[in-house]
């Protein structure tokens, strides 16, 4: 994937700047599927709302290449929040499973709920409220990706922190201002 490496890590180039853009408004793009998915609960299907769950799925995705493909940018370095190893404290439980997701029973259960919840759905013929569970765990998934990009540095389940008490490498120090 060396092409899409060098579109993600080429800042001087337009493309390289649109996909940085995009991947930075992962957030709110995942807000606005949160919020999108409520009409769909009470029924009303309107272009508008399908379009908007189009467009914030694709900046989504970029940002999951983002994450995926790509260290910390300078804008993920001015997202870091002031305390990282305090929110790692706070939010243990959703870095955990960012990496759980990770892992081959993440995965499998991941697409058990998918698949097995939208067939039960449509088999049973239950309310639209029962995907709520499937676009939970959705959102959760993304808010974790998004989450732990920002705080890998620190996140204990990346790197072996508990051996013998012995840290190898230790945290980076916050960055207190900005470097320019």
């Amino acid at each position: 994937m060396p092409a899409v490496n060098d579109a993600f890590n080429n800042d001087d180039s337009v493309l390289g700047r649109f996909l940085t853009t995009a991947a930075h408004l992962m957030l709110y793009a995942i807000a606005v599927i949160a919020v999108a998915r409520l009409p769909y609960y009470l029924g009303i299907d309107h272009w508008a709302v399908g379009f908007g769950e189009f467009v914030a799925t694709l900046l989504v995705l970029v940002g999951v290449m983002h994450n995926v493909h790509r260290r910390l940018c300078v804008r993920c370095m001015q997202e870091v929040p002031t305390d990282p190893s305090g929110r790692v404290q706070r939010q243990h439980r959703v870095l955990w499973f960012n990496h759980e997701l990770a892992t081959t029973r993440g995965i499998l259960v991941y697409i058990g709920l998918v698949v097995g919840g939208g067939l039960s759905i449509r088999v049973f013929g239950l309310p639209r409220a029962a995907h709520l569970p499937i676009d939970a765990a959705f959102v959760t998934s993304l808010y974790s990706m998004w989450l732990h990009h920002r705080l890998r540095p620190w996140c204990p389940y990346c790197r072996p922190w508990d051996d013998d008490d012995a840290i190898e490498e230790p945290s980076p120090d916050p960055v207190v201002k900005a470097t320019r």
